[in-house]
């Protein structure tokens, strides 16, 4: 409708004498200007007519659950996606590059989980889609041994690196890493993010197999560069990255193409992108977990399960607590993120989430609650804190329960889900609360909690704090132990 429109009145136009059609022309430039200066974009995944706007080359495919494969298991690719439509970077009459963001998630599966794969991804603004010269391996197949370093290469990227190049001086091989027309990063720091302002830094592995959301700022005002990164399943910290002075103007040229590009070498790895938004002179729009496609399987997917991620893979029904292939984010432990191991610390972690969703009748991750209750182990814990846990039950329940079981069911799912792993109970224990062989201490309070939710609390986490050698007199330190969880009935 709207081409047939512009149709009818470019006809129309074409009737009245050429000073008015001059005006006319002129008119629609303005137009085209105004939208080229605050264009957006936004791919909740890749399917149906989406996929129309997107340019892929090399081994780049649409997966069947509609995320874009960069690179396969292949050694030695250059595998690169990149919006069709080139981005008018500067404002009319302007010198100055205007301001972007860009959020987006992605997923790297190592060939092989010990050893590591190769060689990461990087998202780049680029003059071309082509990047003649690019080689792979740590050039990540945007620049080359040839080009590296040139001012007239135009290309800025931000580089996810799960390799050391010590050609491109690279500090090491999990790093985040702002390149201006070289691969030799601008600055640089291992894989890691804030979880709020009071924690400490976190480490997160980039080859984990989970899914990472990135998040790319560049203020044109005040000509700075911000990344940030964070699990998925984590709110984006407020603290970023890598902050860094960076002035644009010189690099970009008036229209580039924004992208993704990767590569492998000797060392193979599956790069996956999930879902990317886009806008100029903006905030991009947020992406929505729910409307992401599943993730990809790990080749060692099999050797998990067999080994227990486990509670599930015991009772025969291990594909709602640990199946990475669905993509049920709200039951994966944070620290399987950030290291890619499961243990049975993650498995009390998953069932706890379990617990609190036969409960509360609802997913552990709700995109359509309130932005307050997202994650519903915040929800259980305000409950809790306000003195009425219960109210977090599932009203299709209609009060038929024993309230004293309800509490116990919900305070036993929010201490699983304790964001320190040793802090977790053991199965055995579980089984000792539900059972009646041991009561919850009468002092256990939401306070003690350091439940993995939007709000992360700032007590301590010293490593004197787990499963030996607690008694109640600790618990004050932030977190509840299983060793704390003792005493039976007297």
């Amino acid at each position: 409708m709207l081409i047939f429109n512009l149709l009818f009145i470019t006809q129309a136009a074409m009737a009245v004498p050429s000073p008015i059609l001059f005006f006319f022309f002129f008119f629609l430039f303005l137009v085209k200007l105004a939208l080229s200066d605050n264009i957006q974009f936004i791919f909740q995944g890749f399917k149906g007519n989406s996929i129309e706007n997107l340019s892929l080359n090399g081994a780049s495919v649409i997966t069947s659950t509609g995320a874009i494969r960069l690179t396969n298991y292949s050694k030695n690719l250059i595998d690169r996606a990149f919006y069709s439509s080139p981005l008018h970077m500067f404002k009319t009459h302007s010198q100055n590059a205007s301001s972007f963001s860009t959020t987006f998630v992605f997923v790297i599966v190592p060939l092989d989980p010990q050893i590591g794969g190769g060689h990461g991804l990087a998202f780049t603004l680029a003059p071309t889609q082509q990047l003649p010269g690019a080689r792979f391996e740590n050039y990540l197949g945007l620049l080359g041994p040839e080009n590296n370093g040139n001012f007239s290469n135009h290309v800025f990227a931000v580089e996810f690196d799960t390799a050391t190049g010590l050609w491109v001086n690279d500090i090491d091989g999990n790093h985040v890493g702002i390149d201006i027309n070289s691969m030799n990063s601008t600055v640089s720091k291992s894989a890691s993010y804030y979880a709020n302002q009071t924690h400490p830094i976190e480490p997160l592995k980039l080859e984990s197999g989970m899914p990472i959301q990135a998040w790319i700022e560049y203020d044109g005002t005040q000509k700075i560069v911000n990344v940030t990164i964070s699990p998925l399943f984590v709110p984006k910290p407020s603290r970023p990255l890598l902050s860094a002075p960076v002035d644009l103007s010189p690099i970009l040229k008036e229209t580039m193409f924004a992208g993704f590009s990767s590569a492998t070498g000797k060392l193979a790895g599956s790069h996956y992108i999930l879902g990317w938004s886009f806008r100029m002179n903006g905030v991009a729009p947020p992406l929505n977990p729910s409307r992401l496609p599943s993730l990809p399987r790990p080749k060692n997917s099999e050797k998990i399960r067999k080994e227990g991620v486990g509670i599930g893979a015991r009772s025969g029904n291990c594909n709602a607590l640990t199946d990475f292939h669905t993509g049920t984010l709200g039951y994966i432990a944070p620290e399987l993120s950030r290291t890619g191991k499961a243990t049975t610390h993650c498995d009390m972690f998953s069932y706890g989430a379990l617990l609190l969703e036969v409960a509360c009748g609802r997913l552990p991750i709700d995109p359509n609650a309130s932005s307050k209750w997202v994650l519903l182990l915040d929800w259980v814990r305000e409950c809790w804190a306000a003195g009425c846990i219960v109210e977090a039950a599932d009203p299709k329940l209609d009060n038929e329960y024993a309230i004293e079981e309800m509490e116990l069911v919900m305070k036993l799912g929010l201490i699983c889900c304790q964001k320190m792993p040793e802090a977790r109970p053991t199965m055995r224990e579980v089984i000792c609360y539900l059972d009646g062989s041991d009561n919850l201490p009468s002092d256990l309070s939401p306070e003690y909690l350091d439940v993995y939710g939007n709000k992360l609390f700032a007590g301590s986490c010293s490593s004197s704090l787990g499963f030996s050698g607690i008694n109640s007199s600790t618990m004050g330190g932030g977190v509840i132990s299983s060793g704390s969880l003792k005493g039976g009935r007297h």
